[in-house]
Formats: structure tokens, sequence, C-alpha cells
């Protein structure tokens, strides 16, 4: 008895090397007791309220699928999914986070949308060390100033892709440019940097306007950009949600003509392309995803999401799809012990996946780096308005990324590795 006991601590107290990194195996005891109650995972999203489309359709749906496709089951353990409607509000979020934290006991938290409810709930994270993975949320803060070892960003931090955005710009021929942005935190975390950086590169840019969230009438707006429009080569609304569908439908109707160049937010695939359609075509973007980008992972990741949902995925799907892929990675490394929180940090810090958007790692902040695509609107192969990527990457984009290292990362995309 006490041979076999020996044995099978032995066995089970092997380190296992993770991309470099050594983390010591759990015990046998503790791996069966795991092996033998589900993976909790809980996801913070919004069914309810203003952000109402993220829960359902960009973070639940890729999550199920990747489930779907693995019976399941990650490390050899079956998987529960506990959905807390965090009704976009900062409070309802920090409420429902202690639910699946205290009540529900959940092993990890995925979502969180509002920003402001992220940065509201990240104290509350931090102190009981929740393993947290956001896929929308951009306060930079959250892996800046107020980063946390529990707090693991999939999708960007405001400000990131910005100068990659000005020499991308630039590439196409962009000289001068206006712009238009909701007058809210998370909209000027990204048009003013994307202005500054365009101006370090020898842009001009005449003309700023802020709008209140809400707008429903942009026509004293639409008539300053006019009185620019001949003046400028692309004026870039930094307008997201029901602002930048309005803002779209009525610029065309306004008869203005300059092109369009945004942040691939604006232009996103589930939450403003399949509503506006036909009326973005034409729309040049910086973004970190396309549905048509070739390669293996992304095109099974495609087809899969379409067969299950008649629909093309966009960024946030993607970014729920690779929080899953990270999750799995982690979960195996410590051989299913998923409440062994350093183990599962260390495992995630070092885990690099081809994911549907490619190579994706964190920082040691723990944000994402990622690629970032020139892409554009047009009326892709399945007949379906979309973001397709026009050949130019700046790959491997990290938080403060100045202009020199974006200029010296350009390339084609036919150069990258996956």
């Amino acid at each position: 008895m006490l041979k076999a006991a020996v044995n099978i601590l032995r066995k089970w107290s092997t380190p296992l090397a993770i991309s470099g990194l050594l983390i010591g195996a759990v015990t046998s005891d503790v791996s069966a007791q795991a092996n033998n109650t589900p993976i909790k995972i809980g996801l913070l999203v919004p069914n309810t309220g203003v952000f109402a489309t993220f829960g359902p359709k960009t973070i639940e749906a890729p999550i199920r699928l990747f489930l779907e496709q693995r019976g399941n089951k990650i490390a050899g353990r079956s998987v529960e999914l506990v959905i807390a409607d965090d009704q976009s509000r900062p409070n309802i979020m920090v409420e429902k986070a202690r639910e699946l934290v205290e009540n529900q006991k959940v092993d990890v938290i995925i979502g969180l949308v509002n920003s402001a409810g992220a940065l509201a709930v990240r104290d509350y994270l931090d102190r009981h060390k929740v393993l947290t993975l956001i896929t929308v949320a951009g306060a930079r803060e959250l892996t800046q100033s107020r980063k946390s070892d529990a707090i693991f960003r999939l999708s960007w931090a405001n400000g990131q892709m910005e100068a990659a955005g000005a020499v991308l710009a630039q590439y196409i021929g962009i000289k001068s440019m206006a712009g238009i942005g909701g007058d809210y935190v998370g909209a000027r975390q990204l048009l003013e940097p994307l202005m500054e950086n365009f101006q370090k590169i020898g842009g001009k840019t005449p003309m700023v306007l802020w709008s209140p969230l809400g707008t429903a009438d942009f026509s004293s707006y639409l008539a300053q950009l006019k009185q620019v429009a001949g003046q400028v080569d692309a004026i870039s609304p930094m307008l997201f949600g029901a602002d930048g569908v309005r803002f779209f439908n009525q610029y065309r109707e306004f008869g203005l003509k300059t092109p369009l160049y945004v942040f691939g937010d604006v232009t996103e695939q589930t939450t403003f392309l399949d509503q506006v359609g036909d009326a973005a075509i034409g729309t040049k973007a910086y973004w970190n995803y396309s549905p048509y980008l070739k390669n293996p992972a992304n095109e099974a990741f495609r087809t899969a999401y379409m067969k299950a949902f008649k629909r093309l995925p966009g960024a946030f799907s993607f970014h729920s799809y690779a929080a899953m892929q990270f999750y799995e990675k982690a979960a195996e490394a410590t051989k299913g012990d998923t409440k062994n929180f350093e183990a599962m940090k260390k495992a995630l810090e070092m885990t690099k996946i081809d994911s549907p958007g490619g190579l994706l790692s964190f920082d040691k902040d723990h944000n994402v780096i990622h690629n970032v695509y020139l892409t554009e609107v047009v009326k892709g192969p399945d007949g379906i308005v979309t973001q397709v990527p026009l050949g130019p990457v700046i790959p491997a984009v990290g938080q403060g990324q100045t202009i020199e290292e974006a200029r010296k990362a350009l390339t084609d995309i036919s150069k990258l590795k996956n």
C-alpha cells in the first residue's frame, strides 16, 4: 500500500513544462477530485440593457460552440456555464460577480463588456483572486494603472491599436483626416490617440467633433464636417452601437462622399454590420480580425460558426472563442486543477495560441498582444457585408506601441506565420 501511494505521489508531483515555465503538477487526490466535478465557467455579460447584443451573440454563442466541439469537456472534466446578466450597469455587475463567486463558486469569469462596470468590479476580482478573461471592455486602466494578477484581457486596451491605425492610414494615402467621436471616456481613449499619432507622422486634422452618447440627429455635426469635406482625405467616426448605426445612415443621406476610415469596432460584424449592411460598404478600418483571414484556425472557426448560427463571426466572437482556447491550455497544463489560481495564472501568462485572429499571447500586464489588419467593408464571398483584409498587417501589437515600432513591423499578410 505504502509503495503504491509513493508511486502515485511521484507520478503527480512531476513538474510540467509550459512554454519554458515549470509548474508543479497537482497531487493525485486533488486531480481525482477535480475530475469528478464540473468546471464552472461564469459568464458576466449583458443580456439586457444597452449592450444586450453582446451577451448571447458575441460571448455565449462562441463559447458554447467551443464546448460543443470538445464534447463539453476541458482537461477531461465536464463544463457547466453559469450566466449572470449584468444589464450593462456597473452596480449590477458588482452584484452579479459576487453571486458567481460566492454562491456559484465558479472557476473563472469570462465576459465584461461595459468598461465602467469592469473598473467597478476590478477590486473585488483582484481581492478574491478570481481568474477573469475580458472579451470586450477596453478601459486601458485594467491592464495599466489598475492591472491585476487575476485579470487577463483578450480584446484590446483603448489606444493600443492607434499607432498602427495611423501608419495604416498613411499607407493608403490619407494625408488629412477629420474626426467625430462620442463624448465619453471610451471613445476619447480611441479617437484622441488616433489623431495624435496621425499628427506625429505629418497628418493634418482640421476638425475633431464630440457628440453626446445617444445622439439621435447628427445633422448639425454633419453640416460642420461638410465644411471640411473637400479638405480631407477621410473622416473617422469613433461612434459605437446605435450612435454608429445612426451616423452611417445619416452620413449617406446627407450626401457626404468623403471616404470613412475607422477603428474596426465601429464596423464590427455582429453589433453593426449585421444591422447597417450596404451603407457601410467602402469603409476602411484598422482592426484585429476579419472572418476572411486566411489561416487554418479562422477558416475552421468561420465554417463552424456559420453552420451553427447562420451568420458570420465578428471580432468579439473571436475574442470569446480565443478566451476558451487560452483557458483550455491552462487547464490542461494544471491537469484539470482549475482552482489552483497561481498555477492557472502562470500557465496563461506563458501560453501562446493559434487563434482565428492569428498568433496571440499576453504581455507582462496580462493584455493581449495581437495583429492589426487593414480591412475594407465589402459584400463578401458569402454575400454578406463584412470586413475583408486588404493585405498589409502590423503583427504583434502590444500596449504602448510607437509610430516607429508600427512602421518597422508593417508587413504583408502573406508573410505571417499562421
